[in-house]
């Protein structure tokens, strides 16, 4: 069955970078294509209403974004919408497959851009503080508003060695510094596995645990302790 698209070249080696970028934008098309099936829609609409409620969603970039969300967002029996068409495609080569499934490891952050870099741009995610080379399979004419000291908001997926903008993403000036700040808090304290994806910060987590158990076990003499609830108060 033909799936539409064009393939990678079977002449053998790895595809370069600018070739997964360009068989990423055609993996996507026929991905977004394939969640839009009436099987999903019931899925589909229920993402939606838990995310929006009732209220009018107007700005595209959050249907947008919501959209790709649900693209791997676990459905019932536990398999995401990208996994499930993964699985219905014997056709795709070992390389597509491997493109698509590392999608299932997006970062979301809040980026400082650093510089441009011919067709990337390099940011640094005030999450995690690790640094990002990103490309968007739209071209790099979607990063014309990013200035160095600007910053963007938004979801990346792993392409290569480098990252890929997955969805639609925010651009703030420089000059909004403190509020986009704050935004970096806020989604620090709701999700703060994130921060540990920088393993600097893991491992100092794990060295503070270690000091507290310590001096936990040198206090009570055990790291287990029961106490009973009127010594609570």
């Amino acid at each position: 069955m033909d799936h539409g698209g064009t393939r990678p070249s079977s002449g053998g080696g790895e595809l370069s970078l600018a070739e997964r970028i360009a068989r990423s934008a055609e993996l996507k098309r026929e991905l977004v294509a394939f969640a839009l099936q009436p099987r999903f829609d019931r899925e589909r609409r229920h993402l939606l209403r838990a995310q929006f409620g009732k209220r009018l969603v107007a700005d595209e970039e959050e249907l947008v974004n919501a959209f790709d969300g649900f693209l791997q967002h676990p459905l019932r029996g536990g398999a995401t919408v990208l996994e499930k068409f993964v699985s219905s495609r014997p056709d795709l080569s070992e390389q597509d497959r491997e493109l698509l499934l590392r999608w299932r490891e997006p970062v979301e952050g809040v980026f400082e851009v650093r510089r441009r870099e011919g067709d990337a741009v390099i940011v640094e995610n005030l999450i995690d503080e690790l640094t990002y080379e990103v490309y968007s399979n739209m071209g790099p004419s979607v990063f014309t508003q990013l200035e160095p000291g600007g910053f963007m908001i938004g979801r990346i997926v792993p392409i290569g060695s480098a990252w890929l903008v997955s969805g639609s993403f925010a651009c703030y000036a420089e000059t909004e510094r403190a509020a986009v700040c704050s935004a970096a808090y806020e989604a620090t304290m709701r999700h703060p596995l994130a921060a540990f994806r920088n393993p600097e910060k893991l491992a100092r987590a794990r060295e503070l645990v270690a000091v507290e158990h310590v001096r936990i076990v040198e206090f009570f003499g055990d790291d287990i302790v029961t106490i009973h609830g009127p010594q609570q108060t």
